[in-house]
């Protein structure tokens, strides 16, 4: 079976992991922001797109145990990148944002990707680089939706 021929989630898999590794080998030298878990990205990513979420909010919103995103917060609170503020409505929960410090990492970061990912984009024609930004509304459909894990 030539390339060609693979099943489209093989072919989307090898390319967003090789474009993915190769952005990160060159973001991750440009920033001084101290690199975190997986785990910890995730959430904290979510935090930044939903502040104010509960523990809850992220553990469905993620499909991550309760327990499991607990342990990656206080992780994230002891790194100074959260601030935990008592729900207005319900003193007994607690909204989650992210910190000064964690807002100004992520804003290094998000312009070393940036700064990694010109080059790239340098060497496309206008149509190429135009083409690539219309498929975007399709990649962020992708990452919003949540199918069931596959059974065993």
């Amino acid at each position: 079976m030539s390339q060609d021929d693979a099943p489209a989630e093989h072919l989307l898999t090898q390319t967003i992991q090789d474009l993915y590794w190769a952005l990160r080998r060159l973001a991750d030298h440009a920033t001084s922001a101290v690199p975190l878990p997986p785990s910890e990205v995730e959430v904290l990513r979510h935090i930044h797109r939903h502040p104010g979420g509960s523990v809850s909010e992220i553990a469905r919103d993620l499909g991550l145990q309760h327990s499991n995103v607990s342990v990656t917060l206080r992780s994230l609170a002891a790194r100074d990148l959260i601030v935990r503020r008592p729900d207005e409505r319900d003193r007994r929960s607690t909204r989650l944002y992210p910190s000064p410090s964690a807002v100004a990492t992520r804003a290094e970061i998000d312009e070393a990707w940036g700064r990694a990912l010109a080059p790239f984009l340098s060497d496309l024609s206008g149509q190429e680089a135009e083409s690539l930004l219309q498929t975007r509304p399709l990649w962020q459909r992708l990452t919003h939706l949540r199918p069931r894990p596959p059974q065993p």
